[in-house]
């Protein structure tokens, strides 16, 4: 799964909320998540949208398995990246990838 968005600061009101991941230090207001089959594939999507993003985008890349998967859902991803129903939270030792842009 690849999520991008911008990092909250602490004192962003939704800082909480978005702080979803345990254990993780940050806080994640997505903008998009997105599903590949290949990981490099989904590493690549992430650091391309950081570099084209504004201060504070971030990309992150979680692992945690897909479940049994349809046919339907897995050409879903590899068309659109994207399927119905198949988002699970991911935990922190998920974490393949994560950065941010930086100020």
């Amino acid at each position: 799964m690849v999520e991008v968005g911008v990092v909250l600061e602490p004192d962003n009101d939704e800082y909480e909320h978005y702080k979803y991941i345990d254990g993780f230090d940050y806080s994640l207001y997505d903008e998009n998540i997105l599903f590949f089959t290949n990981k490099k594939k989904a590493i690549k999507y992430a650091k391309d949208y950081i570099n084209d993003g504004v201060i504070s985008t971030y990309g992150i890349v979680t692992d945690h398995g897909m479940p049994n998967l349809s046919e339907e859902q897995i050409r879903e991803i590899e068309e659109y990246h994207s399927s119905d129903d198949i988002w699970v939270k991911p935990s922190k030792e998920d974490i393949l990838f994560f950065n941010y842009k930086k100020p």
